[in-house]
């Protein structure tokens, strides 16, 4: 049986709820050409917004730069969502809608991710 690459592992540690371990998995994967860059800054940021010792906010750059990165419009769109969530709750409705509706238009132009959509198109009433 074949080990685990880093990227699995990372995977593992994240679904496992240790997100501070998988995060500097994950951010040294950021140095390889191995994976679509823009899903692992995604799960960096996954990681930092879901870390109790680590800052939310501290994810927003991460998901706005898989967002422009991303060759899979699912973590794209994903990556927008998070965004708008983040910003939401930092009480910054505009922002937040701004990136909420650019998740509906993906999804509008392409049929991405309906649960995303539904999700999107929901936050997105709440921040007008």
């Amino acid at each position: 049986m074949s080990q685990p690459t880093q990227y699995d592992m990372a995977l593992m540690l994240e679904s496992a709820g240790d997100f501070r371990q998988a995060f500097k998995i994950f951010k040294l994967l950021l140095c390889s050409d191995d994976h679509d860059r823009g899903d692992i800054l995604f799960h960096c940021g996954w990681c930092l917004e879901n870390d109790p010792s680590a800052e939310n906010q501290c994810a927003l750059p991460y998901y706005r730069e898989a967002a422009n990165t991303t060759a899979n419009s699912v973590c794209r769109m994903n990556s927008l969502f998070r965004v708008g969530w983040l910003l939401m709750h930092e009480k910054n409705y505009h922002l937040a809608g701004m990136f909420f509706k650019e998740a509906l238009a993906m999804h509008q132009c392409q049929q991405v991710h309906d649960g995303l959509y539904h999700e999107a198109l929901y936050w997105y009433a709440v921040c007008l």
